[in-house]
């Protein structure tokens, strides 16, 4: 562990942010809902107090049930090779896993960026919803004498979607924020709306 390195840090600010390392989930190393094993442990190759973080938690993200209009997920969400909360397949250098299947070595243990699996399981975990579009339509017809045109344009409106729990939280009412929200094209300031429920 290097605490000097950007995607160290951000690993650890994903366990901050209430995330488990990706082979803690249930389907890592064995079947689980239909789903999975996606590694093969080498116990032997694992010391004892490392040990811990190859245990299955029923608590890991493995999906969640519709949460209604503009959800960020639902249903299974596949396990994620590219997670940056995926530790390397070497400890101490020994190899302490494979990945089923095989072609999917490559991805793990990166440490360069959240894969967009994470992301989605951070905006899922924290109820953040996704922007709705409205689309409005002009067609404008123009007849000359042995022709016609025809023009039509688009304009996207953006509109931004709370998250449910941002209700009492003073800073989902403030037009700055808000502002902020279609401009930054990312859910309204849902972060600042973690604790509102209690």
């Amino acid at each position: 562990m290097n605490m000097n390195h950007l995607g160290e840090i951000l690993h650890q600010l994903g366990h901050a942010l209430g995330m488990l390392d990706e082979q803690r989930r249930p389907d890592a190393t064995r079947t689980y809902h239909l789903h999975g094993p996606h590694l093969q442990v080498f116990w032997q190759n694992i010391p004892t107090n490392w040990k811990v973080v190859f245990q299955p938690n029923e608590a890991a993200y493995t999906g969640s049930l519709n949460d209604g209009v503009g959800d960020a997920f639902d249903g299974y969400a596949p396990y994620d090779f590219e997670s940056i909360m995926h530790i390397s397949p070497w400890l101490y250098g020994m190899q302490v896993y494979e990945t089923l299947p095989a072609s999917k070595m490559g991805s793990v243990g990166q440490r360069k960026n959240p894969s967009q699996g994470d992301i989605l399981q951070l905006l899922d975990s924290y109820r953040c919803r996704r922007q709705v579009s409205t689309t409005t339509t002009t067609t404008t017809t123009t007849q000359m004498a042995s022709s016609t045109t025809t023009t039509t344009s688009t304009t996207v409106a953006q509109r931004c979607i709370q998250n449910p729990d941002c209700a009492v939280n003073p800073w989902c009412n403030d037009p700055s924020y808000q502002a902020w929200c279609p401009l930054h094209h990312s859910p309204c300031p849902a972060p600042y709306c973690m604790y509102s429920g209690g």
